[in-house]
């Protein structure tokens, strides 16, 4: 009961925080880009938080940092396409805001990559095509049994 409770209070909650926040900013570009930034920051403390609770030298821990990157890197982009929302002729704004979600596709690439390796490294593939068979051959026997 007590969760229900809680749940309920962090709905309304959050309800009531988008309303004060699409009712108080000019523009629901604005607002869109002060939740995007939320959501952003959210995702840095709680990648930042797994990233110090990661073994140091190991591949999640070089996979997390690099994913962690990216996150700031695309809220430094929201934030710059909030403020060249308001400038829209400043061309140095623009470039800026490029740079920086190339400079995160980028991190992103090379977060895959390690995901890519860390998955090379334990052998998920070939695992799961070996549960896929089992649980098949599993089926096909409840069937015939039915």
């Amino acid at each position: 009961m007590k969760k229900v409770i809680q749940t309920i209070f962090a709905f309304v909650a959050v309800i009531g925080g988008l309303f004060a926040l699409f009712s108080l900013l000019p523009t629901r570009e604005l607002a869109v880009g002060f939740l995007s930034l939320t959501f952003g920051v959210l995702a840095v403390i709680w990648t930042g938080m797994a990233f110090s609770s990661l073994a140091r030298g190991s591949s999640l821990r070089s996979y997390t940092a690099k994913f962690l990157i990216s996150l700031i890197l695309v809220i430094v982009f929201s934030a710059i396409s909030a403020v060249h929302d308001f400038f829209p002729a400043n061309v140095v704004l623009l470039y800026a805001g490029y740079i920086t979600i190339i400079l995160a596709y980028i991190m992103f690439v090379m977060a895959a990559h390690d995901i890519l390796k860390i998955g090379k490294e334990f052998g998920f593939g070939e695992t799961a095509e070996e549960i896929r068979k089992v649980v098949e051959e599993k089926r096909k026997k409840t069937l015939k049994k039915k």
